[in-house]
């Protein structure tokens, strides 16, 4: 770490930008509705594939909110009415990203701040 000032640099943002998000992602799933946390999560899986269609079964989701599978299948269901969503077996298709930001909570915007501001900046000035 002491011969690679920068990969510590690195290393150090991205650990704190996992705390921050460990906070945040605590934060809310105690204050925001299973719609707002599902929409949230939709987000940040595109984010991280960089892809609108998610590989994803109501399951799945179900084990990664920590809710009923059938919670999840009328919360995608409601997505899937107003035109943010197309899910169908085992797929999910991001069709508008801003609706799906409005159903959001506030978490994945400022989520996605502090990732550039910590570890986007420090990776793109290598």
């Amino acid at each position: 770490m002491e011969q690679l000032p920068l990969f510590r640099d690195i290393l150090l943002r991205y650990a704190q930008f996992v705390l921050l998000q460990t906070s945040q992602i605590g934060i809310c799933n105690a204050h925001h509705s299973l719609q707002q946390r599902l929409s949230r999560w939709l987000l940040a899986a595109a984010d991280g594939l960089a892809a609108d269609r998610l590989p994803l079964t109501h399951q799945a989701i179900s084990k990664l909110l920590g809710v009923r599978r059938a919670s999840v299948t009328d919360c995608l269901a409601a997505l899937e009415r107003s035109g943010a969503i197309e899910h169908g077996r085992g797929m999910i298709h991001i069709l508008d990203g801003e609706s799906l930001q409005k159903a959001s909570c506030g978490c994945h915007r400022l989520l996605r701040g502090h990732y550039r501001r910590l570890v986007m900046r420090t990776s793109n000035s290598v």
